[in-house]
């Protein structure tokens, strides 16, 4: 219970920490008063996007700031999911504070790429990163590789009752992941790899080149 209401104090204070500026920019900034119209509207216009440039940052790297100061990524392996263990409790931390730099990550590409890399995940040149991946300190991408919409990469599964397993996933270079496809931990995927829409790739699998499809994914 002691382990539970932690965690609740650690992930509500770095929301706090993540929202303080924004905060501090509304009460101490100059609101605009101007009363020609024309010099009003550009107050405002700068107003708005002040707020909103640092609103975005600190929500995006604030938590990651925390993430990387206390070192939460968990180690490989299988772990019973008990909140006393010292890597489930990492994990469950390291989560709540992604969740919350993703709330601006999810808006672009771009912005899902830099949250990523943030976090640990080690994504190369050219990479267009659309997809989503449960833990990205456990996911290597090479360069110009393309993860498609709605792509998901798993890199923790619970498939024993109260135990979870954590793998990492490695995609090489110049690969394709297909519209929600499913990779999950411990998967490597040669280079030049195309992985079909929808297909699922399982646990602790090997992809060499070529095109992969199905559930799961068998090379056509």
């Amino acid at each position: 219970m002691l382990a539970h209401a932690a965690l609740a104090f650690i992930l509500f204070f770095a929301l706090f920490l993540s929202v303080l500026p924004s905060i501090l920019f509304l009460k101490y900034f100059y609101y605009p008063r101007s009363e020609n119209i024309f010099w009003f509207i550009f107050e405002v216009l700068i107003f708005m996007l002040g707020l909103m440039f640092i609103s975005c940052t600190s929500l995006m790297f604030i938590p990651a700031i925390i993430f990387r100061i206390f070192r939460l990524a968990p180690r490989e392996g299988e772990y019973e999911l008990d909140v006393r263990n010292k890597e489930i409790f990492k994990w469950i931390l390291a989560q709540g504070l992604y969740k919350i730099s993703m709330i601006v990550g999810q808006l672009s590409a771009l912005s899902r790429r830099i949250v990523n890399q943030l976090f640990g995940a080690k994504i190369e040149k050219g990479v267009i990163f659309q997809g989503s991946v449960t833990d990205p300190y456990f996911l290597e991408v090479g360069e110009h590789t393309i993860i498609g919409g709605s792509a998901k990469i798993f890199t923790h599964i619970a498939d024993k009752p109260r135990y979870i397993l954590f793998r990492r996933v490695k995609i090489g270079r110049y690969c394709l992941l297909g519209y929600n496809a499913l990779i999950m931990p411990g998967v490597i995927l040669d280079d030049f790899v195309i992985v079909g829409a929808n297909a699922l790739v399982p646990k602790n699998k090997y992809l060499e080149r070529g095109i992969w499809a199905g559930t799961p994914a068998k090379k056509i």
